[in-house]
C-alpha cells in the first residue's frame, strides 16, 4: 500500500497515487484555517456586525446594554459547568481510566510510557473544539453560531490558567520535566 501512495525518500521511485495523498494532505492543512474563519465570522455576526449594512459597533454596544442580566447569568452558569467538567472532572476521569486500563494490561503503566499518559491527559484537559460553530453555520443558524462562538471564546480565554496548571502537574507526575 505504501508503494502506491508514498514516493521513496531518494526520489528514484514515483508512487502512482502520490497525487491523491498530496490532495488529502492539502485538504487537511486547510481545515484549521477554514474553521478559524468560520469561528471569527460567527463572532462578528454574534455581535451584530454584518447583519445589516447600517449596523455599527456603537449600535451593537448600545443594544447590548438594554438586554437583561438573565442572559449573562446563563452564560456564567454555562461557563462554570463547562469549565468545571473540562478542567476538573475530565482530567480526574481520564486519570482513573488510565490507571484502570493500565491495571487491566490494556496500556503500559506510567513509568514505561509516560508520554502516552501525558498526551491522553492533555487531550482530556484541552478546551472544547469549535466544530459546533461550524455545524451551526452549515445549517444557516447564524445567531446560534454567534452565541456559540462567543461562549467558546470565553472558555478559551479563561482556560489558560487551568491548562497550564494541569499540564505542569502532569509533566511532573509523568517525569517529563
Amino acid at each position: 500500500l505504501s508503494k502506491l501512495f508514498l514516493t521513496s525518500s531518494s526520489g528514484d521511485r514515483k508512487a502512482p497515487l502520490a497525487v491523491v495523498l498530496s490532495c488529502i494532505a492539502y485538504l487537511g492543512r486547510s481545515a484549521s484555517p477554514l474553521s478559524l474563519l468560520i469561528l471569527v465570522s460567527s463572532l462578528a455576526m454574534g455581535i451584530g456586525i454584518g447583519k445589516s449594512p447600517s449596523a455599527s459597533i456603537e449600535d451593537v454596544k448600545s443594544s447590548r446594554h438594554s438586554e437583561s442580566s438573565t442572559k449573562e447569568l446563563s452564560l456564567i452558569k454555562k461557563w462554570t459547568i463547562v469549565s468545571a467538567s473540562r478542567f476538573m472532572l475530565s482530567p480526574v476521569l481520564m486519570y482513573g481510566l488510565l490507571v484502570l486500563f493500565s491495571n487491566l494490561g490494556f496500556i503500559e503503566d506510567m513509568d514505561r510510557n509516560p508520554f502516552l499518559w501525558f498526551v491522553l491527559m492533555l487531550e482530556a484537559t484541552m478546551p472544547p473544539a469549535q466544530n459546533q460553530t461550524t455545524m451551526l453555520q452549515v445549517v444557516h443558524k447564524s445567531k446560534e453560531a454567534g452565541e456559540m462562538a462567543k461562549f467558546l471564546f470565553v472558555v478559551y480565554a479563561t482556560s489558560m490558567i487551568p491548562v497550564v496548571i494541569i499540564v505542569s502537574a502532569a509533566m511532573q507526575k509523568f517525569g517529563l520535566v
